[in-house]
């Protein structure tokens, strides 16, 4: 150990539990050098196992505890905590992570309320834990969420400077800086990461991130540059990047130069296919695939080449063939990752979600932070009325996305199922903080404002739209608008804008609104509703009539029609 040679020390320390399994000393400092060098699961093995012999043994609980925090695996967290709290309750270290479960939950769980309280418990501790990781890693993510950047700032800054080598530090801060608007720094920060990292890729792709978000020709001469070095992935983004700029025959020449220049044939003949496929040349796409995992490859890239070939063809309706794929890939490596989370998926779709459930639970152990693994386990559960697991599924898909529009966009709705409208709120508005323009976003959190009553808010939301000046967005604005004046009663105003705006998009539609809102004057409201229901049974795709018709269900009194209407 003194010398650094940790391989030699490991085989020595084995050596010694062979022959003195209960030596509590020689496990504690396996453990430890387990953890210095960033084994965590051996670390966890060996906290477990010096527990077992030893479990009054605080330290090592709650460095255990710290571990499968840092792991993500917070349910095994909370055992290790609570069995604390229970042993030394006046331990500051031990109230510490009771405070950092407790921020947890409240995060999870979507209660601001506790999320501050729970922030404010940790400030006033920290000064009895001042190098406890999991409790500042609290109170970075509460200042951020609190939005106080500035003090959030100094933290990090403050973590960096004892722990430079922390990629996670860095991308924090940089995350920072960016909500700060502050463009030079970011790209400053961005530079100074890649300087740092050279070999981390997570590194160079966050740079390319910004330059895409940015400055796309930054991007695309980054990108090439590193390419022409030979960095596959590298080369593999560029191609992206010009396929979505340019369409994909750029994106096919320069696959054809980055052959020429000595790049790996099979990643880019791959990627030629998966142009071909999504340019709607099919056929072309399947034949190169299946030539291409014909020819002598490496188990890994042949397996992985068939998965996207049994991707393609189920997306080209040929589920059997697939399925026949996917089996070869199994049989030989039942370990492949993307192959039985695609197994999964083909399993719930055949209603077997039982055994979906127990390979996606192996997935997520394997790789925890994967989202796309968390949005099928969800599925499963809803699939099986199971909606506490269904909901913490979905809050742990918008977590580890952080804040994708479509997972908030979920979540919300299974909290408004629940009639957990201000939970459902919050996440929407965390979501919509991250990307402001993002239209599905914005008409869930408009029509949720509109539901509590919240009017001035459901405005402010109206204008976002409309400044995004798309037509789409305007008609999303028009539609936000009449909801939120149907609901404070204001009907006449609601046909009136019905009739003028840019969802009546034929004359036919609009003819009949203004049919409608003469019979509406006249007081003949039974008349208007027959006049409605004519036109929706004749235009079935305009969505306003249906609006209209719920309109005059609503002035009728018939509410449970009109909410079904809506």
């Amino acid at each position: 150990v003194a010398t650094g040679d940790v391989p030699r020390a490991s085989v020595a320390f084995r050596s010694v539990f062979k022959y003195q399994p209960n030596n509590l000393s020689a496990r504690a400092d396996y453990a430890r050098l387990m953890l210095d060098n960033g084994n965590l699961i051996e670390a966890s093995g060996q906290y477990l196992r010096l527990l077992e012999q030893d479990p009054a043994n605080l330290d090592a609980r709650l460095t255990l505890a710290e571990v499968q925090i840092t792991a993500g695996s917070w349910e095994d967290a909370r055992e290790q905590v609570s069995r604390a709290a229970a042993q030394a309750p006046d331990d500051f270290r031990v109230q510490a992570f009771v405070v950092v479960m407790a921020y947890y939950d409240a995060v999870i769980n979507q209660k601001p309320t506790e999320r501050f309280v729970a922030l404010a418990q940790a400030q006033q501790i920290r000064p009895e834990t001042p190098d406890l990781r999991p409790l500042l890693n609290v109170i970075v993510d509460g200042l951020i969420r609190a939005g106080k950047l500035e003090a959030a700032l100094t933290e990090v800054d403050d973590l960096i400077a004892g722990s430079p080598e922390e990629l996670s530090l860095h991308l924090t801060r940089l995350g920072i800086l960016d909500e700060m608007g502050r463009t030079e720094a970011v790209a400053d920060s961005l530079q100074n990461i890649v300087l740092l990292f050279p070999d981390n890729t997570e590194a160079q792709t966050t740079l390319v991130r910004w330059y895409l978000a940015n400055d796309k020709d930054g991007a695309e001469r980054t990108l090439r540059a590193w390419a022409d070095t030979g960095d596959e992935m590298a080369g593999t983004v560029l191609i992206g990047l010009l396929a979505e700029s340019y369409g994909p025959d750029v994106a096919q020449q320069e696959i054809d130069r980055l052959i020429a220049a000595g790049a790996n044939p099979n990643t880019f003949s791959a990627m030629r296919a998966a142009l071909d496929f999504d340019a709607g040349r099919v056929d072309t796409a399947i034949t190169a695939m299946q030539t291409l995992v014909a020819n002598e490859l490496e188990p890994d890239a042949r397996h992985g080449y068939q998965t996207t070939l049994a991707v393609m063809l189920d997306n080209a309706g040929r589920r059997n063939q697939a399925e026949a794929v996917l089996d070869a890939v199994v049989s030989e490596n039942p370990q492949h990752f993307e192959a039985n989370v695609l197994r999964a998926q083909w399993l719930l779709d055949r209603g077997q979600t039982q055994e979906a459930i127990l390979i996606l639970r192996a997935a997520i152990d394997r790789r925890p932070d994967d989202v796309a693994v968390v949005r099928l386990l969800a599925r499963a559960h809803q699939q099986r009325d199971e909606v506490e697991l269904e909901g913490r599924m979905l809050a742990l898909a918008v977590e580890t996305s952080e804040y994708a529009p479509d997972d908030a966009v979920a979540y919300a709705a299974f909290l408004q199922a629940d009639d957990r409208l201000g939970a459902a709120i919050s996440v929407l508005e965390e979501t919509i903080r991250r990307a402001p323009d993002n239209l599905l976003v914005l008409t869930g959190l408009g029509d949720l404002y509109v539901r509590t009553q919240d009017w001035n808010r459901a405005a402010q939301i109206e204008g976002q739209m409309r400044s995004n000046g798309h037509a789409d967005a305007v008609a999303a604005a028009d539609a936000l608008r009449t909801k939120n004046l149907i609901e404070q009663g204001r009907s006449d105003e609601a046909l009136a804008l019905l009739e003028d705006s840019s969802l009546s998009a034929s004359d036919g539609p609009a003819a009949y609104v203004s049919v409608i809102r003469t019979q509406l004057l006249s007081g003949n409201i039974s008349r208007a509703q027959s006049v409605a229901q004519s036109a929706v049974a004749q235009h079935t795709e305009n969505t306003q009539l249906s609006v209209v018709l719920a309109i005059l269900s609503r002035m009728l009194g018939n509410h449970q029609e009109a909410e079904l209407l809506y």
